[in-house]
């Protein structure tokens, strides 16, 4: 996203916040946001405009996207759902101690984990990026030489691995940290109606948001998505909005129907 575009995004941010500060003026039933717990009669549309967008799930423009509230995206509250239907992380009856990798966190989940982590057993709950301003650690996901091996009981990355021109050497790096019945969670923007095209040569901009969806990707993700994964070896289950929730369910929660987390352990 260019200077403008930032700016564009900003502006709406402080105009909503002002705006929400009304009484009344966000009051309404319409939509649900399972990170703040608050409901709201609209949700507001995010996200960027390209050709190669419009065929994409959990990117370009998406009608329902952001929270006023809390301004979470509809990916964010996804993945939030997964981790409690999915996990033991945010689970009251859990016993055991957790280390747990979470790279590029969304802002709303980590603060999540953190307020409520005090009051469950113990975890070591990092969050990592390439460059550390808003996490806990540097960490390069292509040479993660920080950690030990199996080191890691969840491992959590969504829409980072579109960013990454070594693929391999990131999914080959996430396995040696994920212990052995470890589990990853992972998302990508994705289309159905083609396979992955990854193409090296792709380098500018322009060309990439044509090509890939967006102006930092490297990659465009396609139907052959979990096999791709399960090359490195997972074993891989798609979670599908529409097919763990119902359509009042994920309408109500501004969730994409075919927005897919995948779920993968080390195969044995």
């Amino acid at each position: 996203m260019n200077i403008f575009g930032k700016a564009k995004w900003k502006l709406r941010y402080y105009c909503v916040k002002n705006l929400g500060k009304i009484p009344g003026f966000l009051d309404g039933d319409n939509y649900y946001c399972n990170l703040c717990g608050k409901t709201s009669r609209f949700f507001m549309s995010y996200g960027t405009k390209s050709a190669v967008a419009l065929s994409m799930i959990g990117s370009g423009v998406r009608r329902h996207c952001e929270c006023p509230r809390c301004f979470s995206h509809d990916r964010f509250r996804w993945i939030y759902e997964v981790l409690l239907r999915y996990s033991d992380i945010l689970s009251p009856e859990r016993t055991r101690f957790l280390k747990i990798m979470h790279i590029a966190s969304e802002p709303g989940i980590k603060a999540q984990i953190k307020k409520k982590s005090g009051s469950l057993a113990p975890m070591e709950y990092l969050t990592g990026d390439l460059e550390q301003i808003y996490s806990d650690v540097k960490v390069d996901v292509t040479d993660m030489h920080q950690f030990e091996d199996d080191s890691f009981d969840y491992f959590i990355i969504n829409h980072v691995l579109e960013h990454v021109p070594d693929e391999t050497s990131a999914m080959n790096e996430i396995r040696r940290v994920l212990k052995p019945d470890g589990v990853l969670f992972i998302s990508f923007p994705m289309c159905l109606d083609r396979k992955t095209y990854d193409n090296p040569e792709i380098t500018s901009p322009a060309d990439r948001l044509n090509a890939f969806g967006q102006e930092d990707h490297v990659r465009l993700y396609g139907t052959d998505s979990a096999e791709r994964l399960a090359q490195f070896g997972f074993e891989v289950k798609p979670l599908i909005v529409k097919e763990q929730m119902s359509k009042k369910e994920f309408t109500r929660m501004g969730l994409i129907p075919e927005d897919t987390i995948f779920l993968c352990r080390i195969k044995r």
